[in-house]
């Protein structure tokens, strides 16, 4: 059977994260390699490039994200399942031909609920998900505990999960995603139409695919837009860069702790709940608060190192292979998806996560082999580089895969 309908659901078609950014860019990328593609988010607000794009249809639901609406009783009630989403979404796949049509769901947490997954199964149409996060089994959907700043490694909706509080939130918000998510893997062991599950990391899919049905699963190659650029002047008396949200979880606490040992002073280039507590405690560094895009590329191929030191598994952590991409050395820690992408010693360094003083170490040995690092990294990653174009390509295989299962 030849592949005549992508239809990509997700919670919105604004680009506000790392989920609708693949979300749309495979979107458009699909719609570019000639593929009628139709997008639909449960937000009325979009990416105007969807709009604008020859042969992709954007329908949009007008919802708000749960947490957002006025009426408290009734999000909660419709976060674990939405009835009228379920409904109108339902109507809208019964509305496209069965034959040569597949569905790419992506996001439903924030605005769709579990009903998302009701609504293609009862419409017959073949499916897949991407497993942006880990909220296909974690309640909180990272299976780390907040409060305790620590990795999780209950089983996923057991009673211990249920009487520990994790939430970054609170308890009660502990409980009713707990409450969603017995709703959603009820719905997903009962999944007929069901093809494959697509991880963002092997790391991601040894974690997730054991709570998940037993059906494909993919890891291709992630979406990046990032262009090849020569290689800039580097020194190794260069920045040390933080690039991202600066929250508990991101281990920004580390590097600050490790830069203050180092006796040197560390960029961080973000913004976040931890912002302010960091600024406070370690007034010697650098904070830039958010940046464009743009800026940090512009940013990072001068940097003496890029440190990424969350203390969570994280799902990919790009921001590293952008930096490999860019020519600038890279610091991971271990146990987490984005040592992957690292070969210690060789295109980066590898440090022991939540370790301050092993970060610090880890930046004194990689500093005086920058260049070096930072090249073979560089031309690693071009040999083979990740671009939207690739990863449309490997999506039109597991479609047509799931077309034929």
């Amino acid at each position: 059977m030849s592949l005549d309908h992508i239809i990509v659901i997700t919670d919105t078609g604004v680009v506000n994260g790392g989920l609708a950014y693949v979300a749309v860019e495979s979107a458009l990328g699909l719609a570019r390699q000639g593929h009628r593609v139709t997008f639909i988010s449960g937000t009325e607000a979009v990416d105007p490039r969807l709009e604008e794009a020859s042969g992709l249809e954007v329908v949009k639901l007008g919802r708000e994200a749960f947490l957002d609406r006025p009426d408290r009783k009734q999000a909660a009630i419709d976060g674990i399942h939405d009835r009228e989403v379920q409904r109108r979404l339902e109507a809208l796949l019964q509305s496209r031909p069965k034959e040569g049509t597949v569905v790419h769901l992506h996001g439903w947490v924030k605005v769709f609920s579990p009903s998302a997954i009701s609504a293609i199964e009862h419409a017959g149409l073949p499916w897949i998900f991407t497993a942006h996060d880990y909220f296909g089994a974690c309640p909180n959907g990272a299976f780390y505990q907040y409060p305790a700043q620590k990795i999780c490694t209950l089983s996923p909706l057991g009673a211990r999960c249920l009487t520990t509080n994790c939430d970054s939130r609170s308890y009660p918000m502990k409980l009713w995603r707990s409450v969603r998510s017995f709703s959603q893997a009820h719905i997903l062991g009962k999944a007929r139409h069901l093809r494959a599950i697509v991880y963002p990391s092997d790391f991601t899919r040894k974690v997730l695919a054991p709570h998940l049905p037993k059906v494909a699963a993919e890891v291709p190659t992630s979406p990046m837009r990032i262009e090849q650029r020569p290689l800039a002047p580097w020194s190794e008396d260069g920045p040390i860069v933080f690039a991202g949200r600066i929250s508990p979880e991101k281990g920004c606490h580390l590097l600050a702790e490790a830069g203050r040992l180092l006796g040197r002073s560390v960029t961080l280039i973000g913004d976040g709940p931890a912002l302010a507590e960091l600024q406070e405690r370690y007034p010697e560094h650098s904070f830039l608060g958010w940046q464009p895009q743009s800026f940090v590329w512009d940013f990072l191929p001068t940097a003496g190192c890029l440190v990424f030191p969350s203390v969570w598994y994280e799902t990919a952590g790009l921001t590293a292979l952008e930096a490999m991409a860019l020519g600038c050395p890279v610091i991971v820690p271990n146990g987490i998806a984005t040592t992957e992408y690292v070969q210690d010693g060789v295109t980066g360094t590898i440090f022991e996560r939540g370790d301050a003083a092993s970060l610090a170490e880890a930046i004194k040995k990689t500093l005086p082999r920058g260049e070096e690092l930072r090249r073979t990294a560089y031309s690693r990653y071009w040999a083979a580089p990740w671009t939207v174009e690739r990863h449309c390509r490997e999506l039109i295989r597991i479609y047509g895969q799931a077309l034929v299962d």
